[in-house]
């Protein structure tokens, strides 16, 4: 695993990445002060998950784990939307990429 797959927070449909906070909770300043661990916007690490979801599968039908992958990141957007009042052209616009 490299550094680069890290990060200090993620929604449980990234599997891309290492969510640190999973296995270290009490370590937040360690890891977020001390190594400078990326922490992205949950909506962030949600598009490019399942951007490489669609590039990996592409047009040949989902197994069942990948399903309910996408049905838990398509769930954890909606949520989030839903936290807008406004949609953020920002947020829909990464989506659209």
């Amino acid at each position: 695993m490299r550094f680069s797959d890290m990060v200090w927070s993620a929604p449980r449909g990234v599997k891309s990445r290492f969510a640190l906070k999973d296995v270290y909770p009490d370590l937040v300043d360690f890891f977020c002060l001390q190594l400078e661990v990326n922490n992205p916007p949950h909506q962030d690490l949600l598009v490019d998950e399942i951007k490489l979801i669609a590039k990996e599968w592409g047009t040949r039908p989902l197994s069942e784990v990948i399903k309910i992958q996408t049905v838990d990141i398509l769930v954890d957007i909606s949520r989030i939307l839903e936290k807008h009042d406004t949609l953020n052209t920002t947020m829909v616009e990464t989506c659209l990429r």
